[in-house]
């Protein structure tokens, strides 16, 4: 059965770069252990992989069996409610991952299921199925977004020289897996001296197709974000143009000729209060939130990291290391404005590395579940396995 459950995790995947902020979610009709449908769930609006899933299967889908990586929604929102089409199917017998901690669903669906007489097991595969949705999970639990914080360095651990030269420590494979990062986010999050030093555009431009979609025209691209004090970014960067979607966090330092300017350009402002100079990263966070980002990613430079990692705000780290040595002629990823000890150091979980091109890919997480989750893959496992 778990052949059955895997391929939906693996066609949920597939949604990697399309569905936010909705959930890779990913579908299976089987009858009389026959295929009968499987696809996945392609973009927030558009009907959910259950549904895509029983109009292909029709008729055949009465008496069968469904395998799907994340508990059927019971509520409306911008589609109908899955379970009640599961229901009016006839499907017989529901396997399910794991429950939706989404507060308008957990355990609903499956209890609207079971009230219907539909045999249903739920925990098949769900530690896989967590992992898949970690950042979306950790968004609907927390209500902000799972942050990523992502640089490339030397053999010595450099990101760049002591002018700022940055471009390019590594080569074009490690570039391209970098585009496909950033195609998994919501936003992208930089500081006011990468932003002048670089003039980046943020987008995603290198990210081969799949079933999902044809180009990179397909993706959604992530929002751009600015965190800075003073404000003055020339008018004539790229990110300040109008129609960018730019979302500028500042303070009352910003000269108010320059937030006016950016007001005509329809270019989103949010002026916070700093504290001994820098942002309180949370209220970023928070604020991020309520704009349904779901995934940040943080791409420096390294003092705007350096604060993510004293507050404590990093989840996931993609750090790529290049084979060169820029010596002490060089800026390191993180500076942070204190000292750690060792013991400071925030133990990392989930590792893995490996090979991009000519460079390496090392990938940790601070914390291996968000804290509040435990609980949650603990009942999983309680629940009846198959």
């Amino acid at each position: 059965m778990s052949i059955w459950m895997s391929q939906a995790l693996t066609l949920a995947k597939s949604g990697q770069y399309t569905t936010s902020p909705n959930p890779m979610v990913g579908c299976v009709i089987i009858k009389e252990n026959q295929l009968i449908s499987a696809v996945a769930h392609h973009c927030a609006g558009s009907d959910h992989a259950e549904v895509i899933a029983l109009h292909q299967a029709g008729d055949a889908a009465r008496g069968g069996e469904m395998y799907v990586t994340l508990e059927p929604c019971s509520h409306h929102g911008r589609t109908p409610p899955c379970v009640e089409k599961i229901i009016q199917s006839g499907i017989q017998r529901v396997f399910i991952a794991m429950k939706d901690p989404n507060p308008k669903v957990n355990g609903e669906g499956i209890r609207q299921l079971k009230a219907a007489e539909i045999d249903v097991h739920v925990g098949l595969m769900a530690e896989e199925a967590y992992t898949l949705n970690k950042p979306f999970f950790h968004y609907i639990t927390h209500n902000q977004p799972f942050v990523t914080a992502k640089w490339a360095m030397s053999l010595d651990g450099k990101i760049a020289t002591l002018t700022g030269e940055s471009k390019w420590i590594t080569g074009d494979l490690a570039r391209q897996s970098a585009h496909a990062l950033r195609a998994t986010v919501d936003a992208i999050l930089i500081g006011k001296r990468t932003a002048l030093l670089d003039n980046p555009r943020l987008t995603v431009r290198k990210v081969p197709p799949n079933s999902l979609y044809h180009s990179v025209d397909d993706i959604r691209q992530p929002r751009p974000i600015i965190l800075t004090t003073t404000g003055d970014i020339p008018l004539t960067h790229q990110l300040m143009q109008p129609g960018q979607r730019t979302l500028v966090y500042t303070s009352n330092k910003a000269s108010s000729q320059w937030l006016q300017a950016l007001k005509a350009r329809q270019i989103e402002t949010e002026i916070l209060k700093t504290h001994h100079g820098y942002f309180a990263i949370q209220e970023i966070l928070q604020s991020l939130g309520k704009r349904q980002i779901a995934h940040l990613l943080v791409e420096g430079g390294n003092q705007v990291l350096g604060q993510f990692l004293e507050q404590k705000s990093i989840n996931r780290v993609h750090a790529y290391l290049a084979p060169k040595i820029l010596g002490s002629n060089g800026l390191s990823p993180l500076d942070t404005q204190t000292s750690l000890h060792l013991s400071d150091c925030p133990p990392l979980h989930n590792r893995t590395v490996s090979d991009v091109g000519e460079d390496i890919l090392i990938s940790c997480e601070t914390l291996q579940t968000p804290r509040d989750y435990q609980e949650f893959l603990t009942s999983q496992r309680n629940t009846s396995h198959v």
